[in-house]
């Protein structure tokens, strides 16, 4: 007679799994019965302790079936397709780690190559928290849009405003200028009503969305820019471009 050796833990635990801890035999699962491991091909007519001769049995079914073995073939080769599949979704996991884990190294190559970048450029380093928001910049941009923030930070004065939202404003700015090549010129125009305009505190947060809208309708640049130098209100101004569109 053979003899029995011990199922471990970690082998139980696999055929639970395969088996979706459901009795094999009568379709009960944990935690309604209690789960054993049962031999497809008894011990007792030499079968052995390999997964595929293993079936998970709930302790009822377990007990009455004694050394009586499974006699339906296609239930054995359910249990090989389910191995199977177990195994190629287990190879598909190592896999996707091993991906994420060498996209994490790119990604910390990624985020020292621009630290180091902005230290030469500007002389200054990032902290640790300042290279966390470093990441979380590159995420919302790029590296490459942030590498030309980057390049054009040499005047960057830490006493005056923080090194991420500096770059930020600089990485919104250029995708802006990529997108809308004519964006450039009407932040020019909003230069010149800034500089002439006595009320422009109160109307500078829809003077862009003005100017972007009446571009759209038709209005020359240049012609924007001739009416924003000879204006000192923006209700002046306001008039000169509407009359324009009528």
């Amino acid at each position: 007679m053979a003899k029995r050796k011990a199922l471990s833990k970690k082998l139980r635990f696999e055929v639970f799994k395969r088996d979706s801890f459901k009795c094999q035999y009568c379709g009960r699962s944990a935690p309604e019965v209690i789960l054993h491991v049962d031999h497809i091909k008894p011990i007792k007519a030499g079968g052995d302790n390999d997964i595929f001769n293993l079936v998970t049995a709930c302790s009822d079914c377990n007990s009455g079936k004694g050394a009586r073995r499974l006699s339906d073939k296609t239930e054995i080769e359910k249990q090989k397709e389910e191995l199977d599949a177990l195994n190629e979704r287990r190879e598909q996991i190592e896999m996707m780690m091993q991906w994420r884990e060498s996209l994490k190294a790119i990604h910390e190559t990624e985020i020292d190559a621009l630290s180091d970048a902005f230290s030469d450029e500007t002389g200054y380093y990032f902290t640790e928290q300042g290279r966390i928001s470093l990441a979380k910049l590159v995420k919302k941009f790029s590296f490459l849009e942030v590498l030309t923030a980057i390049e054009s930070a040499s005047c960057f004065d830490p006493k005056k405003g923080d090194s991420i939202k500096y770059l930020s404003v600089i990485c919104s700015s250029n995708r802006a200028s990529k997108e809308k090549p004519w964006i450039t010129e009407l932040y020019y125009i909003r230069g010149i009503l800034r500089n002439r305009i006595r009320d422009y505190d109160r109307n500078s947060w829809k003077i862009m969305s003005f100017l972007e809208d009446y571009y759209n309708l038709g209005i020359p640049v240049d012609t924007m820019k001739s009416y924003a130098s000879r204006v000192d209100r923006w209700s002046d101004f306001v008039e000169l471009m509407k009359g324009d569109v009528i």
